[in-house]
């Protein structure tokens, strides 16, 4: 029978890294399809609870600097577009008292609030960045993941 002490067990035990990266996005001249889930580093964390606090804060970020762009250009392939659409049009009308159709564009507001943009987020099913899981042992060169600004939009 093996025993181990805590000490043992602790040195041992592999602790994995999470990396928040953002998304590059390209532009089809209709809308923003997804090109690269690795792109640059936003954060390092041995912790997927705290990655996934800095993912959401600079997803909040990414969305609120999306004003006054037409929020269908970031989920005009989405099988849910229809759906997204009302949901998205019920939601600008109500929390922001102006009519919106429900015919394309929907202008996102200046001035949105953290709620607001996380709101956002969730009604079109919307990332800027996405969570890897790295070994501990593995060696993350950031200069890798930098995204070709001439190739890639990035928010």
């Amino acid at each position: 029978m093996n025993t181990y002490s805590s000490s043992d067990k602790n040195k041992n035990q592999h602790m994995p890294q999470y990396v928040v990266h953002k998304i590059g996005f390209f532009f089809t001249d209709e809308n923003y399809e997804i090109e690269q889930e690795r792109g640059n580093l936003v954060a390092i964390s041995k912790s997927l609870e705290e990655a996934k606090a800095t993912k959401f804060r600079a997803d909040i970020e990414s969305m609120k600097s999306q004003a006054d762009n037409n929020a269908v250009i970031f989920y005009l392939e989405n099988p849910n577009y229809e759906a997204i659409t009302k949901k998205l049009t019920t939601y600008y009308n109500s929390e922001f008292g102006q009519f919106t159709s429900r015919i394309p564009p929907i202008l996102l507001p200046y001035n949105m609030t953290d709620e607001q943009a996380a709101q956002f987020l969730s009604i079109m099913e919307l990332t800027f960045h996405t969570i890897v899981e790295y070994g501990d042992d593995e060696v993350i060169d950031a200069a890798a993941f930098d995204l070709n600004n001439d190739e890639y939009c990035w928010f």
